[in-house]
């Protein structure tokens, strides 16, 4: 690489990627953008209907790819569940998208009898009803409302959780809920005791936007469902990277424990 490249390069991670160390979600949503901007939702969108034409194998965050790039761990978790249930896959996929995930990892999965129901926000399920639900895929506004649907047997947060400003809320829904397993994947973490909140600066040629977004510790992420699941496997997501010194993405696979009163 040229050294014109290599300082492009160092150029390019100090403008985008993941800056500040906030003391709260609110001074940080201040000194950013939005994720609902509806530049967001159009781009994403013309995405997901390219790879239903069979233009693009999946998109991810509005990208296209045109071959496949399997997520080897998040594939062998949903396997090892489907196994587990005979074949069957009932997903509540938290912040899914147009259906990102699935449409990654449908070639793997299609041997199964799926059921993958995303809960979004409300302009994303409008366009998901409209465009995108089928046999498999549905839309939810709500994770009761994905229960209803997907029942309790997986939930699955993949690049989700560190975008909200009250995670612990979803995880708390997630032990309400009683599911069976547990499915992390792509989850902003860090190794500090507290949680690190930032501002995540996107490069303009996937969308003009910045958002905040949250390295979770141990305590505020693991922490407050170990009490009902127990840890399975754990891992490096492969898909993502930041500069930040102790932090990184990481992946998890959890499953309720067995409770000698006999609860599931």
């Amino acid at each position: 690489m040229g050294l014109l490249k290599k300082i492009t390069k160092k150029r390019f991670h100090r403008r985008y990627g993941w800056h500040g160390d906030y003391a709260n979600w609110r001074t940080a949503q201040a000194a950013a953008g939005g994720y609902d901007d509806a530049l967001i939702l159009q781009r994403v969108r013309a995405a997901a209907l390219a790879v239903t034409r069979g233009e693009a194998v999946f998109e991810r965050d509005s990208v296209l790819f045109h071959e496949p790039r399997h997520n080897w761990p998040l594939l062998a978790a949903l396997l090892w569940v489907a196994a587990r249930d005979g074949g069957k896959l009932s997903v509540v996929d938290f912040g899914g998208s147009l259906g990102s995930t699935w449409y990654q990892n449908r070639p793997m999965l299609g041997a199964l009898t799926t059921r993958w129901t995303i809960v979004e926000q409300p302009h994303y399920v409008a366009a998901g009803r409209a465009d995108f639900e089928d046999d498999i895929l549905r839309f939810a506004d709500t994770i009761e409302e994905a229960v209803k649907s997907a029942g309790t047997r997986l939930f699955l947060a993949s690049s989700v959780l560190q975008y909200l400003e009250d995670p612990a809320a979803v995880l708390a829904a997630v032990r309400t809920h009683r599911f069976a397993t547990v499915l992390i994947d792509r989850t902003a973490v860090t190794k500090r005791p507290a949680s690190r909140i930032t501002v995540q600066r996107v490069p303009e040629k996937i969308y003009p936007a910045s958002y905040p977004a949250r390295f979770l510790s141990h305590d505020d992420l693991i922490g407050r469902l170990e009490d009902d699941y127990e840890t399975v496997a754990q891992w490096q997501a492969m898909f993502d990277r930041t500069q930040l010194q102790d932090c990184g993405f990481e992946g998890y696979l959890l499953r309720r424990r067995s409770r000698t009163s006999g609860s599931a």
